[in-house]
């Protein structure tokens, strides 16, 4: 006897799991252009003579970005602690590093923070372009999802029932899981190729 209950909570939970995996794509993409406009803010504000403090602090508040205050401290180590995108983490760390050059060497700190804004676009750019390259691969899942559906339909269509066929044997239900393993097996896979070659 199949064990529908079982069957429910293993589809339940691949299926969370790519959502979950989606989600946090989306996310990091946020991430990417958010801190792109963050370092592009402090970069122009650098330019036009502010002091880096200040800099900070006006584009923290013009992106919603929750720097630490750097009056007290290194305000780029904080934040690239609690990032999950790994081009973000980088750039920051990279802004960390300058801005604790400038403080111990004098070092200029606005052509460093513009290296790791213009890093942060290219990995957004990047990604772009290989979403766009992936979109076919994704198109043909979702269309994968449906093939399924074509053979009972067929059947009905000749006269046939095969859903008492699928539903009332026990071969037929073991083709019914198999089938659906397998649709899920699709999500699951090509989930994992769009986004390790998005990572």
């Amino acid at each position: 006897m199949l064990n529908l209950d079982k069957w429910r909570t293993l589809i339940d939970t691949r299926t969370s799991w790519v959502i979950r995996r989606l989600r946090r794509q989306r996310q990091r993409d946020a991430q990417l252009a958010v801190y792109a406009d963050y370092l592009g803010r402090i970069r122009a504000e650098l330019r036009a003579g502010a002091m880096p403090v200040d800099a900070v602090i006006s584009a923290g508040a013009a992106t919603h970005v929750a720097a630490s205050n750097p009056r007290f401290g290194n305000p780029f180590q904080a934040v690239g602690l609690s990032m999950g995108d790994v081009a973000v983490v980088r750039a920051l760390n990279c802004c960390a590093a300058a801005w604790e050059s400038h403080h111990a060497r004098g070092l200029a700190l606005e052509p460093l923070i513009a290296v790791a804004e213009q890093t942060l676009r290219d990995a957004r750019e990047l990604r772009l372009m290989v979403d766009e390259e992936t979109a076919s691969v994704r198109a043909s899942s979702r269309m994968l999802m449906f093939l399924p559906l074509i053979s009972p339909l067929f059947g009905l269509s000749m006269g046939c029932d095969p859903w008492a066929w699928l539903f009332g044997t026990p071969l037929g239900w073991m083709t019914f899981a198999a089938g659906f393993l397998l649709v899920v097996a699709n999500i699951v896979s090509t989930a994992f190729i769009v986004t390790r070659a998005t990572a």
